[in-house]
């Protein structure tokens, strides 16, 4: 579908939805994002009188944009302010660090003409709500506000100066467009209760879930779950968005737990797009993170060891057994018996034999108790590999 026509839908959208602000604000306001995938999206916006003035300015904005970012449009989402509340700075600092960190649902303001005006989603992926300290409380971050504001609002944006500068809380809402050019709704705050208020802000509503649409949801995330393997078999274990930084840190319980995952797709695909990058983690997982010991003279075991943190987890062998076990059920190899039953026999040493319950943590280095209980998973986790091991 073209730029113009999908244009012309989230107009027509937005039209029928916008609210009118009552002064000192501007009467309308709308945000364009603007993204072809590979980049963050670049966000602008405009203010006007009416709703038609403000369609034309900001839509003259956003051509002037992608005409000089060479933006072809692929994904389009439009934003409107719904309302807006005065805050002292002070009492809104005092908001945000009442507020988990990554979870302050409004964007903000410094002026009533809303000049400088940041949506939720600009400070919420820029840090600027960020402390990087507690993770239980968001905080104004001077610095990372700083360098967003200066390419937003180029030597224009300053931060507030003092605890009795005024700025204002903006409640957004929406409609997301890609190339398809289907308008996605996107909610703002909900009225209410203030524990679910702001939990779907910005999240688009399937409607029904169909059998079309679950399928599309569970391949699109064994297929990027599939891209974050690299040749060794070793996963990306994650980026913080951000920042664009990737996670240095490595779990290898969750290396077992999603390539049972991605297993538990391909049985039920067969997607070939899949496959090479599951064996790779496959290997990586029976080659690097399991070790063998001698339990007892004459007797020997296998673990899922976490070399990071010198611990052995009881659920780590259990969702190894449920990888190797899928694989058997894939491809009908006997390759890897032995290996589930020592893994087997790791679990059962981590067993009272008499009250059937489990230690969740050992020692690595050697096999010591560390935490007699962690979490409820890792008993369900090694029951169930237990189960898929009796069945084969």
């Amino acid at each position: 579908m073209t730029l113009t026509e999908r244009l012309r839908r989230l107009r027509e959208h937005a039209s029928a939805r916008c609210p009118q602000l009552p002064q000192p604000h501007p009467a309308y306001t709308l945000i364009f994002s603007v993204s072809d995938g590979n980049e963050r999206a670049d966000t602008l916006h405009a203010s006007g009188k009416s709703f038609d003035a403000c369609w034309k300015d900001v839509l003259i904005r956003l051509r002037r944009r992608m005409n000089r970012r060479k933006l072809k449009g692929r994904f389009l989402r439009l934003d409107w302010v719904e309302s807006a509340e005065a805050r002292s700075w002070g009492d809104f600092c005092v908001l945000l660090e009442k507020t988990k960190r990554g979870f302050f649902r409004y964007g903000l303001a410094l002026d009533p003409a809303f000049t400088f005006l940041l949506t939720e989603q600009e400070c919420n992926a820029n840090a600027i709500f960020y402390d990087p300290a507690d993770y239980n409380s968001s905080r104004f971050h001077p610095e990372n506000f700083a360098t967003y504001a200066a390419s937003r609002f180029p030597g224009l944006f300053a931060a507030p100066q003092g605890p009795d500068q005024e700025a204002w809380m903006i409640e957004t809402a929406g409609v997301f467009c890609g190339e398809d050019g289907v308008p996605h709704p996107l909610p703002g705050l909900l009225p209410g209760d203030p524990v679910t208020a702001g939990l779907y802000t910005g999240h688009r509503d399937p409607g029904r879930l169909t059998p079309d649409i679950l399928d599309k949801a569970v391949a699109g995330g064994a297929r990027w779950l599939a891209r974050q393997i690299e040749k060794s078999g070793k996963y990306v274990y994650g980026r913080m968005p951000c920042f664009d930084r990737r996670l240095t840190s490595y779990n290898a319980l969750r290396h077992a737990s999603s390539t049972y995952a991605l297993l538990e797709y391909l049985e039920y695909s067969a997607d070939e797009e899949v496959r090479a990058p599951a064996e790779r983690a496959l290997r990586y997982l029976t080659g690097e993170l399991l070790r063998e010991y001698e339990i007892m003279p004459g007797k020997r075991a296998v673990f899922l060891v976490d070399e990071i943190h010198d611990e052995i987890k009881l659920g780590g062998n259990g969702v190894s057994l449920l990888a190797l076990a899928k694989w058997r059920d894939i491809t009908g190899t006997d390759e890897h018996l032995p290996l589930m039953e020592l893994l087997a026999d790791g679990i059962t040493h981590m067993q009272d034999q008499t009250t059937g319950s489990f230690v969740h943590v050992l020692s690595a280095s050697d096999l010591s108790l560390k935490e007699r209980g962690r979490t409820i998973y890792y008993d369900g986790e090694a029951v169930f590999g237990l189960l898929r091991l009796y069945r084969h």
